[in-house]
Parts: C-alpha cells; sequence; structure tokens
C-alpha cells in the first residue's frame, strides 16, 4: 500500500476506477527477472523505451551508451531522472501567465503566483470544435493504447510491450503499423496494421532473425545475438527497420529491409556480412542493431551500426561504422565505406542525413555524439567519412533537453533546455549555430536527453516545447508550460499556461493543434491524487487557447505515441 495515500478511515472506501489504477500501477512497475545471474534480458539490453517515429535520440540514446566515464556520467542522470523526477508526484506548482499568441494577442491562461485550488482535472471538457485528429496513440507501461478524445476514454491495449522489438509507426493510408518481434536471440519479425478503432489485422512476415553461437566461445562470451531497430522515411511512406544476427563463426551480419507502410510489401533489401569475433579484451564484442535513415529525397540510404565491449571505464571500447547506398525506389544499391566514429572522442547517439544538395561543404550526414567529457556535440561528415565540421552545443551536460530533426527538409537539428528554456538550431547545411533567449529565470541542472519535450511541426516552421520549473525538489519539478516559436528565427511565439503536470508533446499533421500529456498522478495543482491517473491537453496553435482536456484517462506513465498526430 502507497504510505501516502488516505487509509479506509479517513476517506471513502475505493471505487472501481481507482482500483483499476492501482492494479495498473502494480503491473506496470513489475518487471521479469534476468534469465541467469550471469546473462542479461532483452530488456535490460536494449531498455524498455521504444524509439519514437522521427528519429529523435530521445530515447534510442540510452540503448548505446557504454562504461566510458562521460557514460557512466550521463546514464546516472538519466536513471536518476527517470526513477525519481518522471514518476514523482509533484508539488509547489504556481500558474504560468500568458506571453504573446503567435497571432499576437495574449494567450488566454491564469496568472499570478498564487498555486490553484487543490482539485482534480474534470473529465472531459471541450471548447469549440472537436481537434483532429481525435484519436490518437499514447504509450502505458503495459503497451499502445488509442485515446478517444470526443469521449474522453484510453481504450485498452492494442499492441503489448513483449520481449522484443515493438515499434508503431502512422500509415499514410491512415491508423498505424506494428513493427513487431518476438523473441530475443529468434526474432520473427512481422508487419501488423492498426485502424484507428484499434482492429489489429493479421501478422505479415517479414524476415526471421536467427542469432547463432560461434562454437569457438562460451555462451557466457555471446549475451545478445540479435537484434532490430526500426526507424521511419522522411516522408512517413516506409519503414527502415535496421537488423543484425550472429552468423556463427562467420561474424555479425547487418542489413536493412525498407517496409512499404500501406502495402506491407518489403520494397528492397541488403546485407552485409561483418567478420569479427566475439570477443575483445576478454570480454564479449556486441553489435547492435543498425540505425537505418533515408535521405530528404529519397535516393540514398545510411547505415549507421554500433559495437561496444563490455569493459568500463578507460578500458572501455566502442565505436559506430557508416556504410551509404543508392535507392531507388525498388532497389538499394552496393553499400560504401562512409567513415567511422570511436568512444576515444565521440560516443554517437545518433546518425542521419543532410540535405546534401543545399550542403556548403559536401557534408552528406550528421553523427550527434558526447566527448568524454560529457559535451554534446554533431558532426557533418562526407560521403568518404571525412569531417566537415564539430559543433559544440554549449552547456550541453547542465541542461541539455533533447533533439529532432525538422522534417521534411532535415536541414536543421534542435536542442532544447527545460530548466533554462532555451531553444537552440543547428544548421545541418552549413554547421552554423544559433541559441535563442531564455524564457524564463535560470534554474539549470542536469537532465538528459529526452526528445518527448520539443516537437517540430510537419512543415518545419513551428517548435514546440515543454518547460520545467528547476531538477531541484527544494525548488519545484512541475511543468511551466507550453512555449512556440518560429523554425527558423528562434522567435517566442507563444507561452501557453499547463493544466497539469506535463511531460510529453505532440502536434497535429495540419499543425492546428498541440498535444501536450501528464504521465498520471498529480492534479490540476500539483497534488498528490493517484486516483485520478493521466491527462491530454490539446492547445489552439493559433492562439494558444485551451481546446480540449481529458482529464481521467486512469493510467499512469502515459506518453504521447508519436510526435506528428495524423
Amino acid at each position: 500500500m502507497d504510505p501516502d495515500r488516505p487509509t479506509p478511515t479517513d476517506r471513502a472506501p475505493l471505487d472501481d476506477a481507482e482500483l483499476a489504477v492501482l492494479v495498473r500501477d502494480v503491473a506496470g512497475e513489475w518487471s521479469l527477472p534476468p534469465q541467469r545471474l550471469d546473462v542479461l534480458t532483452w530488456r535490460e539490453r536494449v531498455g524498455r523505451g521504444h524509439r519514437s517515429s522521427n528519429g529523435g535520440p530521445g530515447l534510442r540514446w540510452t540503448r548505446r551508451l557504454f562504461g566510458a566515464a562521460a557514460v557512466a556520467v550521463v546514464a546516472a542522470i538519466s536513471l536518476l531522472f527517470a526513477a525519481v523526477w518522471l514518476p514523482a508526484q509533484r508539488g509547489d506548482r504556481a500558474t504560468v501567465g500568458s506571453s504573446p499568441s503567435p497571432g499576437g494577442s495574449s494567450t488566454p491562461g491564469p496568472t499570478g503566483s498564487a498555486a490553484p485550488a487543490a482539485s482534480p482535472l474534470p473529465k472531459l471538457v471541450r471548447n469549440g470544435d472537436l481537434p483532429t485528429p481525435s484519436r490518437i496513440m499514447v504509450q502505458t507501461g503495459q503497451g499502445y493504447h488509442i485515446v478517444d478524445l470526443a469521449t474522453g476514454v484510453l481504450g485498452p491495449v492494442v499492441v503489448e510491450r513483449g520481449h522484443g522489438p515493438t515499434t508503431l509507426l502512422a500509415r499514410p493510408s491512415g491508423g498505424w503499423v506494428c513493427i513487431c518481434g518476438d523473441g530475443q536471440n529468434v526474432i520473427r519479425l512481422s508487419a501488423e496494421t492498426v485502424d484507428p478503432n484499434g482492429v489489429v489485422g493479421a501478422p505479415r512476415a517479414i524476415r526471421d532473425i536467427v542469432g547463432t553461437l560461434d562454437p569457438r566461445e562460451s555462451d557466457a562470451m555471446q549475451p545478445g545475438r540479435a537484434g532490430v531497430e526500426v526507424t521511419a522515411s522522411p516522408d512517413g511512406r516506409f519503414a527502415l527497420v535496421g537488423w543484425v544476427h550472429r552468423d556463427g563463426a562467420a561474424g555479425w551480419r547487418i542489413g536493412a529491409d525498407v517496409i512499404d507502410l500501406d502495402t506491407l510489401a518489403t520494397v528492397a533489401s541488403t546485407e552485409l556480412l561483418l567478420d569479427e569475433p566475439v570477443v575483445l579484451d576478454g570480454q564479449p564484442r556486441n553489435r547492435f542493431a543498425p540505425i537505418v535513415s533515408l535521405s530528404p529525397a529519397g535516393d540514398r540510404i545510411l547505415i549507421a551500426s554500433t559495437w561496444g565491449s563490455n569493459l568500463v571505464g578507460a578500458s572501455q571500447r566502442s565505436g559506430t561504422d557508416h556504410w551509404l547506398a543508392s535507392f531507388d525506389g525498388r532497389s538499394i544499391g552496393a553499400l560504401a565505406d562512409a567513415g567511422s566514429t570511436t568512444n576515444k572522442d565521440c560516443i554517437e547517439t545518433d546518425a542521419g542525413f543532410i540535405d546534401a544538395e543545399s550542403s556548403t561543404d559536401g557534408a552528406v550526414y550528421y553523427a550527434m555524439c558526447w566527448s568524454q567529457t560529457g559535451v554534446l556535440a554533431v558532426r557533418r561528415i562526407a560521403a568518404d567519412g571525412r569531417q566537415a565540421s564539430a559543433t559544440e552545443f554549449p552547456g550541453s551536460l547542465a541542461g541539455f533537453g533533447g533533439g529532432t530533426l525538422a522534417p521534411p527538409s532535415g536541414d536543421a537539428f534542435y536542442s532544447w533546455n527545460p530548466f533554462d528554456t532555451v531553444l537552440s538550431r543547428l544548421d545541418l547545411r552549413s554547421g552554423q549555430l544559433s541559441v535563442g533567449q531564455a524564457q524564463r529565470p535560470n534554474r539549470s541542472g542536469l537532465t538528459d536527453p529526452l526528445n518527448s519535450l520539443v516537437v517540430v511541426s510537419a512543415d518545419g516552421t513551428r517548435v514546440y516545447t515543454l518547460g520545467i520549473s528547476s531538477p531541484d525538489p527544494e525548488i519545484s519539478r512541475a511543468s511551466v508550460g507550453v512555449y512556440a516559436f518560429d523554425a527558423a528565427t528562434l522567435a517566442p511565439l507563444g507561452h501557453w499556461a499547463p493544466q497539469a503536470d506535463l511531460t510529453s508533446i505532440a502536434v497535429s499533421d495540419d499543425g492546428r493543434y498541440v498535444y501536450a500529456a501528464a504521465h498520471g498522478g498529480p492534479s490540476a495543482a500539483g497534488d498528490p491524487a493517484p486516483e485520478y491517473g493521466a491527462s491530454i491537453t490539446t492547445y489552439n496553435t493559433s492562439d494558444g487557447s485551451v481546446a480540449l482536456i481529458a482529464g481521467r484517462l486512469l493510467a499512469r506513465d502515459l506518453t504521447l505515441g508519436e510526435p506528428i498526430c495524423r
């Protein structure tokens, strides 16, 4: 029993809705033990998070960092942030005043410094037209659900989180496609449609990814022999599936499949055998599933595959290898070596294409890295692996809050500090860094990259972010609302007051609405109210007014399932 909850002597008996939330909380926090004390489970190797479809590094990066000094610092911060800040019940939250909206008028909302009265959000509030889309995908600890904003109801799990890769991508014709895998060292990968009503179609097989042991080494030296990473093409037409498996004594076999999200057909495939041992310096040498990217023009593919040993500190060795190939919509050309990075000076966490036709110095792709001293940098790299430029983000470790590429051009990278409320923009064509002005007093502190705190509109013209008052529990850790910026100039366009303790954000495909979710727990005033669960607030981007509040979704650990809601 939660010691902070009132006992039956000082409150009414629990109703069915409250009991349901308690059961969900217990089930969501439970996890399977390791298979053996000396063998990591699939969850422990790759992490519980699932990658979002916008290409952001917020979840993927935690799976790929190893034991170097900088990584130890970042990982510790990440665990602290995830375990303490996100699930914590927030208190002492003040309302936030409004700033000028995109239309130039004042944004409606409460003002002043006094906290609002402690009361839960209503189940459903609608002001004007129903936002579109009104059925949106969200994630909880149990899997993916659809929220119907017309009724304010969280639907049942449509796709469960299992012991294998699970990624949902928006389908061009409507609904979603799950690229789902079952298994660990033998992964049966398939594609399943999910329609807007949550009806799941029959699975269509993609491939079996079978990792086999190298007979020359012990099982203990080969804990992970297969893996999958899934991304989406910039235009949303394709799922890009990167896979890896151990091919016995031959080495690691990596590959990529391009899946049409409408027909579920495999359009093109490629693979490469890497003659590498499974042991390095007496420790397992792991090769992770590659990240596959498609160029903005759709004519080239980039494959970035990370490897690493289980050693820690200065003895730890890791790196990322890159290959480029042509793509004509039907086949993938020969893979060409495009250079590598190592953990000596660049612990790579993400890679993707630059619009090379407008690049000023031949840069074709970027690699996002953490240095050994914990500074975030973006490297711009030519097709032959030559580094064109490297740009460090100022104060990275002291408050870097996330990054995402601006679709569909792929020409900018945004970083957001949620505590200092500073937005930065790196022009990937020229390598020029622009840093915006702080939107509130400086209360900086350590955090990890979370791309759920920043999103770019589908047309690339607006950036929307979530601010956090401070990571310091002695001050406050509550949401300070939504900030809107011009994506090109970083000029502030609006600041909209939070209706709940907001933790993730998305934008509609047409740019008319911003969706902001609270993961569940606190009331509108930040006071403990676990019986009411998560909430979603929808804002009109024209003036920042609240279009809808779905206030009692009866779930915990809820986040928006995709950055662009279609």
